[in-house]
């Protein structure tokens, strides 16, 4: 995902920060996803050249959002201080990364509880049910989180005009002070 940062940072100039958002998000879910066929697939090579395939789709999306999310970090930033008077980043890097570790820790949990009940047994051949419940962990349950995320954001209107505006307002508030 390192190697695609370059390629993000002109495209949302291109088509907006919030599109290629939407867009990377859409396309990590469906390289996610697209993992739900292993089982399925009888051949060891087809299987491998699903997986290279779409860990590369997976890796190359990735490095949107950590490219972008930052970027709109820090327009909301933005928004919240035109909007008070007050600049907060550390509170809002706060709440980020609470969310991001505490999604971190349900995930963990929920993971070891399906393991768990679906019979998974350490270096032994899995049954099908297992291999099931593991392609379902790690392709569809983010196939689903990242298309609601994705239906979510694209409710999210500050936009590279709004943007400029509102960073505009703020300097002239800032010098007038």
């Amino acid at each position: 995902s390192s190697l695609s940062v370059p390629l993000w940072i002109p495209l949302s100039k291109r088509f907006g920060k919030i599109r290629l958002w939407m867009f990377s998000m859409m396309l990590t879910g469906l390289s996610f996803g697209g993992m739900f066929a292993l089982p399925f697939m009888e051949s060891v090579s087809d299987r491998t050249w699903l997986i290279f395939i779409l860990a590369f789709f997976a890796g190359l999306s990735a490095g949107c959002g950590g490219t972008i999310a930052p970027s709109v970090q820090s327009d909301i930033i933005d928004f919240d201080e035109f909007k008070t008077g007050e600049r907060k980043e550390g509170s809002y890097f706060a709440a980020f990364n609470f969310v991001q570790k505490s999604a971190i820790g349900v995930m963990i949990l929920v993971t070891g509880w399906v393991l768990e009940f679906s019979g998974f047994v350490p270096n032994e051949v899995q049954t099908f049910g297992v291999q099931l419940a593991m392609v379902t962990l790690y392709g569809l349950s983010p196939l689903i989180c990242y298309t609601l995320g994705t239906w979510l954001f694209s409710r999210f209107s500050l936009d590279a005009v709004e943007h400029q505006r509102i960073r505009s307002l703020i300097d002239a508030r800032n010098e007038g002070a």
